[in-house]
C-alpha cells in the first residue's frame, strides 16, 4: 500500500477543516480547478475505455472519470472552487445520505455516512495494495493524525470506490461508497 505523509506540504497555520463543513459535489466539465485544492497524491487508471483519476486532497478527495467529451468528478470538500453551472448534485456531509443519478452512460450510486472513530479505522472493503491510497496529515495537538484512505475495485463495467476521512480532534469519521455502472 502506498502511503504519503504530506506534512511538508502544509504550512504551520494550515486551515483545520471540520467534518460538518464538508460538502459532496458531483461536477461535470473540466477539472483545472482541482489544483487549488492542494493535490497531495493521485493515481491514474484505465476503466472500460475511460480515464480514471483518484485524488487525495488537502483535507478531502476527488475522483474524476473521463470518457470522450464527458468528464464527471466526485468531490468531497469544504470548498467549491468550480463554476456552479457545472454542479450536477450538491449535499451537506453533516447528515448521512444516498444519491443515485445517471450521467451519460454511467449509473452513479453514492453513499455518505458519518461515524464515531473506533481506534484505527480502516476501509470496509478488501483492496489490493496497488488499488488503495493512504494519506496521513499532520497531527493537531494531542490527537492522532487525521487520515484519508481511498480504495477502488475496477471491474469490466463496474467501478467501486470507498473513502474514509478521519477527524480525530472531533472523534468523527466520514465514509463514502460509490458504485458506478456502465449501462
Amino acid at each position: 500500500m502506498h502511503q504519503t505523509s504530506p506534512a511538508d506540504l502544509f504550512e504551520a497555520t494550515a486551515t483545520i477543516y471540520r467534518a460538518a463543513e464538508l460538502r459532496y459535489f458531483l461536477i461535470a466539465g473540466e477539472t483545472s480547478w482541482l489544483e487549488s485544492l492542494r493535490i497531495i497524491d493521485s493515481r491514474q487508471r484505465s476503466w472500460a475505455n475511460r480515464e480514471l483519476t483518484l485524488y487525495a486532497l488537502g483535507a478531502s478527495h476527488a475522483v474524476s472519470i473521463r470518457h470522450r467529451d464527458l468528464r464527471v468528478t466526485e468531490l468531497l470538500s469544504c470548498r467549491d472552487t468550480f463554476r456552479k453551472n457545472q454542479c450536477l448534485a450538491e449535499m451537506a456531509a453533516a447528515d448521512p445520505f444516498d444519491l443515485t443519478t445517471v450521467v451519460g452512460d454511467m449509473r452513479y450510486r453514492f453513499r455518505l455516512t458519518l461515524h464515531t472513530l473506533q481506534g484505527e479505522d480502516a476501509l470496509l472493503g478488501h483492496y489490493p495494495d496497488e488499488d488503495q491510497m493512504t494519506v496521513a496529515y499532520p497531527r493537531q495537538r494531542e490527537f492522532a493524525a487525521p487520515v484519508t484512505r481511498i480504495g477502488w475495485l475496477i471491474g469490466p463495467s463496474v467501478l467501486r470506490l470507498e473513502t474514509l476521512h478521519t477527524y480525530p480532534e472531533e472523534g468523527a469519521g466520514i465514509r463514502t461508497e460509490s458504485v458506478i455502472e456502465i449501462s
